[in-house]
């Protein structure tokens, strides 16, 4: 609530009131010799009174409730994502629509979420990497919707997945795998 802002600020500015007027900062009277030295203590005595002004009303504001704490993940925890899981191969897959299907690099990524730009830096350095040279952007198959390529990804990503298990499968000798 608003009161509760206002006074949480005018804490931050007793905080930083209450910790300037305790510190001594000598009695240096304008000596050329000594200024250089003054200033560095000067500096790292208000960033350190500026740093603990703001952790102590930080934690007064979440103590009260105005604020939430952010929490940070765990390591080795990624953010959810709403982006359909892709497989290791994806680029190799817009790369194979875009050259054989003559997908866009703007419909790839409005099928797959991502900008066009990025499905254009993409695919170029993967071409340039198999020494592919690129068909002309220009040059798209109109027929090639949006859900199309959705839908051909999709298919693509799932014999994707099937191979790996089956090639897991075969490698491990797990049972009912194909014999080598």
């Amino acid at each position: 609530d608003i009161c509760t802002a206002n006074n949480i600020l005018l804490n931050f500015d007793e905080v930083i009131n209450r910790r300037i007027g305790a510190v001594d900062f000598g009695n240096w009277i304008g000596d050329p010799e000594t200024k250089s030295a003054t200033r560095k203590y000067a500096l790292r005595t208000l960033q350190l009174i500026l740093r603990e002004s703001l952790e102590e009303v930080e934690t007064a504001t979440i103590g009260s409730g105005l604020f939430e704490p952010e929490r940070r993940r765990s390591r080795g925890r990624t953010k959810m994502s709403l982006a359909p899981q892709r497989s290791t191969n994806e680029v190799y897959l817009w790369l194979a629509g875009h050259q054989i299907r003559a997908w866009s690099r703007g419909r790839i990524g409005e099928a797959v979420g991502v900008e066009r730009n990025a499905v254009g830096i993409a695919i170029r350095k993967l071409a340039d990497k198999l020494k592919l040279e690129l068909r002309p952007d220009r040059s798209f198959e109109k027929s090639q919707t949006i859900q199309h390529i959705r839908d051909e990804l999709a298919k693509a990503r799932k014999k994707d997945r099937f191979a790996r298990l089956l090639y897991s499968a075969v490698l491990f000798g797990l049972p009912g795998a194909p014999l080598q």
